[in-house]
């Protein structure tokens, strides 16, 4: 064979070994190119495809995990803080700690308190006579976050039932919530019966359970709201319910889902949307609450003299007042501070005194409160409830003795 011949013959062996090894050993240039030829998609189109469909995935995802869902993986638990009070702790008078929860928030939002409602069991019976008689609530810090006042009242004398106590006027009753525990007295002998306010009209007129046997509402009786007192209601920090019905500017009724915890004289806001879907507010004053679901009030003031639909896109919209607006972050402590005066006045024996939080809607909260002027697709269901799987969260029973 000729020289010249075996050198061809070389430079094409050269050059075949070049392509297998440019090919199979890392050519994806040229490898892309000839799959392409072959109507294939190159590995770069593959790639920037990949790329493409992990950023639509991931936007997905993302939008998600945005508005309404958020509020969705937003939860929010209540236990009983590992350094409750104790008899020891608690003496029968003013300014004392009578109960500490501690709240759990997770989630990608933190949740704000609006209201919540403490049960009282025991058998002491406070004083009516306290100039102090206060509850407060207070978070980690030492904050005050809501708290009620002592009132009290006496009766005309007017009502005619063992379940009806009446008043001049409403005004005497004011900062009194529907569903908490009152002292009702007899002015001849001074006994007293811790009863559960169930309706106050605006004529002065107040319902309670249960039946006193042999009352008949004298002159001068009394009805004191101490709101330590334990009993058949409620120790309510704020209110908060669903509206039930539509809503129209000026109206003098409003229909919810509960009136625990709203009291004569309460400055209230209602948070919704209006038949399009834009969140508005209206505003207005309790002037009366003369059953579970219906709230007597001054002439509602809406955005724009608006109305809310009460249940557009199944948004519920919310009444509220009093609003703690104690943001969660991680855990959190909120300590119950108030007056036990009277609690130790058992002729014999003791009294006790034990605050829980029995359900899981005796905690309101909201993840997300919507924007005056938004959109309601933004947005979930305002008002949540406690997301914990047992109940009661109980505190220790503080005992008394005279």
């Amino acid at each position: 064979m000729q020289k010249s011949t075996k050198i061809i013959i070389g430079l094409l062996g050269v050059v075949l070994i070049g392509f297998f090894v440019f090919y199979f050993g890392g050519g994806s240039a040229f490898q892309g190119r000839l799959s392409k030829d072959l109507g294939g998609k190159s590995s770069r189109e593959t790639a920037k495809e990949e790329t493409k469909k992990t950023e639509e995935e991931r936007r997905k995802a993302a939008a998600e995990q945005t508005g309404s869902n958020l509020v969705a993986l937003t939860k929010l638990s209540v236990s009983a803080a590992t350094d409750l009070p104790t008899s020891y702790d608690v003496t029968a008078g003013n300014g004392q700690e009578v109960m500490k929860v501690d709240f759990i928030a997770s989630g990608s939002k933190n949740p704000h308190i609006m209201a919540i409602a403490f049960t009282i069991d025991g058998t002491a019976i406070l004083s009516n006579a306290t100039a102090n008689g206060s509850a407060k609530l207070l978070n980690n810090s030492g904050e005050v976050k809501a708290s009620e006042d002592y009132v009290s009242a006496a009766s005309d004398g007017s009502a005619s039932s063992g379940t009806e106590i009446a008043f001049n006027n409403s005004g005497s009753l004011s900062g009194i919530p529907v569903g908490s525990t009152v002292l009702i007295s007899h002015s001849s002998d001074g006994v007293s019966y811790a009863r559960k306010i169930v309706s106050i009209t605006n004529a002065g007129l107040v319902t309670f359970v249960p039946q006193i046997a042999g009352f008949d509402d004298g002159y001068g009786d009394t009805l004191s709201y101490v709101p330590l007192q334990p009993g058949f209601g409620k120790l309510y920090f704020g209110a908060a319910s669903t509206l039930n019905a539509n809503l129209e500017n000026g109206a003098n009724v409003i229909q919810v889902s509960s009136t625990n915890g709203f009291a004569l004289g309460d400055y209230i806001a209602i948070r919704g949307a209006n038949s399009v879907g834009l969140i508005i507010e209206c505003t207005s004053e309790v002037n009366a609450v003369p059953s579970s679901n219906f709230l007597v009030v001054s002439p509602v003031v809406c955005t724009n003299g608006e109305s809310i639909d009460y249940d557009n896109g199944g948004m519920l919209a919310v009444v509220f007042s009093g609003s703690i607006e104690e943001e969660i972050v991680g855990t959190e402590s909120m300590l119950v501070r108030g007056d036990l005066t009277g609690a130790n006045s058992a002729s014999a024996g003791s009294r006790t005194v034990q605050f829980s939080i029995d359900a899981a809607n005796d905690v309101s909260w909201y993840a997300d409160m919507p924007e005056v002027g938004s959109n309601l697709q933004d947005y979930n269901s305002i008002l949540q409830s406690i997301n914990n799987s047992n109940f009661p969260v109980s505190g220790n029973v503080l005992e008394f003795k005279s």
